[in-house]
């Protein structure tokens, strides 16, 4: 497996208990239609754009912690139906612990793991820790006061079939996925009566979001997805780009959030987000805030 897809996970007991006890997502779907985009999507009749803004990683090689991080921003507005969120999460967040744990830098990383280290750490604001394109920041290590943004779960071994990937991406919200940058992206806007022929089996070396789907008989597999991408806006089309199901297939490297979103904001005498942390105040802040968000949904 490539750099940017391995890792490895503890599973902490009570994700489940959570699950049992808050369901599935209302917005789940289990049978998808023909088309679906995150960006124009409809959340227990909110509508609105739900994928977060286009970023632009830079010449780093972090496109593992930017799709990471646009997952979440996108978990968070999808469960709290607020397409106007703008959540801005940190990505130097994770370049910064990875530089030290080995989850990855500014030379490539572990997107799963990342997606990890939302589950037992958390991320905190861009405005926190602004990206640098650097391995670390003069403001880290964090030093209080500061939220910790993360999720009780996550699954890194989602089926790359196009029934699975529409169905999941409809569930859990936008997907990460690894590509190959050289082959798999399609930097033109598919039509419907487009050949979309690029099929995956290249060297994966490229995180990005699969934020949508369209069905089309002509291209390879039957469709194509909408992936956000990292790269700024001038480039693809407003900085999306498209690939086709069987690319992706054959690729078969999905990731998703498959958890609840939580929000901690830790001890004054913590200097950095650790595992303790969560285990010590993660419960109590995911608890609160799936109370808190349930209220104001009733009210």
């Amino acid at each position: 497996m490539p750099r940017i897809a391995s890792g490895t996970f503890k599973k902490i007991v009570w994700v489940a208990l959570l699950a049992f006890l808050f369901g599935a997502p209302v917005w789940a779907d289990t049978s998808p239609g023909t088309s679906f985009d995150w960006r124009d999507a409809t959340v227990d009749g909110v509508t609105g754009d739900y994928v977060p803004a286009v970023q632009d990683q830079g010449a780093a090689g972090t496109c593992w912690a930017f799709a990471a991080v646009g997952a979440l921003e996108a978990k968070f507005a999808i469960y709290d139906h607020d397409p106007g969120m703008n959540l801005d999460l940190s990505a130097q967040n994770l370049v910064c612990a990875g530089n030290s744990n080995g989850m990855g830098n500014t030379s490539g990383g572990y997107a799963d793991q990342a997606l990890y280290y939302f589950v037992t750490h958390g991320v905190t604001t861009a405005a926190t820790l602004p990206y640098t394109g650097q391995n670390t920041s003069p403001l880290w290590p964090l030093k209080p006061p500061y939220d910790l943004y993360g999720v009780t779960s996550v699954a890194t071994n989602l089926s790359a079939d196009s029934y699975w990937v529409e169905r999941d991406l409809e569930k859990y919200g936008p997907l990460v996925a690894l590509v190959n940058a050289e082959n798999d992206l399609i930097w033109t806007q598919p039509t419907p009566t487009s050949t979309l022929t690029e099929q995956g089996g290249f060297a994966l070396d490229h995180a990005v979001d699969i934020v949508g789907f369209q069905d089309d008989p002509n291209a390879a597999g039957g469709g194509y997805y909408i992936v956000e991408n990292s790269w700024g806006t001038g480039v693809g089309t407003d900085g999306f780009f498209y690939i086709t199901y069987a690319t992706i297939e054959t690729d078969g490297a999905v990731m998703g959030i498959t958890g609840t979103p939580w929000v901690v904001d830790p001890p004054a005498s913590v200097p950095e987000p650790v595992s303790v942390v969560f285990f010590g105040t993660g419960l109590v802040g995911v608890v609160g805030y799936v109370a808190r968000r349930r209220m104001l949904r009733n009210a």
